[in-house]
């Protein structure tokens, strides 16, 4: 035999949350009857009839309903039982919500008297809207809840005491203060009826898209700035590269043709370095072909280097040159000739 909770505990109240949650509606009824508190709330403010609508469970909705729970309890998102029923899409949890809701009396200040209103019609049938001359049947059924299509309608018909909210997002029109939030895009709900259609469009609107056009042409102008100005540059200014072969050709330095290589030796040469030209043989004009007789030893390397004409200055430089060639290495000596070219 399980252990009764005692009353107002927090077992009891924890207990009570549980079932609630769980959508079991004859745990909920024993609870109550051993006297937990309907209204106990958890860390989050959640009272059982909050979730209990939060899970859809409309039969334990309708218990603690007939228990007398109260229904404005707001959890700290800031939602009661019967938005969060409305924006999580639980039909029948928001439908007995809603009809507790029309039947709570309003508040009236003390010695004055409250006329007698009449609750808001609850729409119930399918909407029929008449659009471009033809009639199409409304996908929406919920009570409370008006199509957009139906808006300009619905803003010269409504009475001036009824309260009316648009979702933003899908211009669905609704009627009555418990709603806050849209039940097919879950936004929040905005005061006041949606403007007839072919109404003007919002002025912020436009003076968004002008600011977009004045940052566009802003940046077009600057791009063409910018480039008109390289441009510009580049023009005025050739290339450093450009600058350089003009100065080469403005100024001719010395044009040396390869060593030619004569004889035995002929195409076995390695390296045949380039003489260097004389100081004094520059100042004096000097220049021309310069024939130098080598012998190359068995390694490859010239062991005798001797001038055979040209200018004694130029004859030194070839003969220095000469000495530094490298060819491949054979059985036997070998002799050739190597011609050197000093030219300015």
């Amino acid at each position: 035999m399980s252990k009764r909770p005692e009353p107002n505990s927090a077992t009891a109240s924890e207990q009570l949350l549980r079932a609630a949650a769980d959508g079991d509606p004859h745990r909920v009824r024993a609870l109550l009857a051993a006297g937990a508190y309907i209204n106990a709330t958890n860390q989050h403010n959640q009272t059982a009839l909050i979730r209990a609508a939060f899970f859809g469970h409309d039969e334990v909705v309708r218990v603690l309903l007939a228990a007398g729970a109260e229904t404005q309890t707001r959890d700290k998102v800031g939602l009661t039982a019967l938005e969060w029923s409305v924006s999580r899409g639980f039909s029948r949890a928001a439908e007995l919500l809603r009809n507790v809701a029309l039947a709570v009396p309003t508040k009236t200040a003390p010695n004055e008297q409250s006329p007698p209103a009449e609750p808001p019609t609850v729409t119930t049938n399918p909407l029929v809207v008449k659009q471009s001359g033809q009639f199409t049947e409304s996908r929406f059924s919920e009570p409370g809840v008006v199509p957009a299509a139906t808006a300009a309608q619905t803003n010269a018909e409504a009475p001036n005491d009824e309260v009316i909210k648009h979702c933003p997002v899908c211009q669905t029109i609704y009627k009555g203060p418990t709603l806050f939030y849209c039940s097919y895009d879950l936004a929040p709900l905005v005061d006041g009826p949606v403007a007839a259609p072919g109404a003007p469009a919002s002025k912020s609107i436009f003076e968004g898209q002008a600011l977009l056009w004045v940052v566009l042409a802003v940046a077009a102008f600057a791009g063409m700035s910018i480039g008109y100005l390289i441009n510009y540059r580049l023009a005025e200014s050739p290339p450093k590269t450009m600058m350089a072969n003009r100065m080469k050709n403005d100024y001719p330095t010395e044009v040396r043709n390869s060593p030619i290589v004569e004889g035995e030796i002929k195409s076995s040469e390695i390296n045949l370095p380039e003489p260097e030209y004389p100081e004094a043989a520059k100042s004096q004009g000097l220049s021309g072909s310069v024939s130098v007789a080598v012998t190359v030893s068995s390694k490859g390397r010239v062991i005798k280097a001797r001038a055979l004409n040209g200018p004694l200055l130029l004859q030194k430089a070839a003969e220095a040159a000469a000495r530094k060639a490298t060819f491949t290495k054979r059985r036997a000596r070998r002799s050739g000739t190597i011609t050197y070219d000093f030219v300015r």
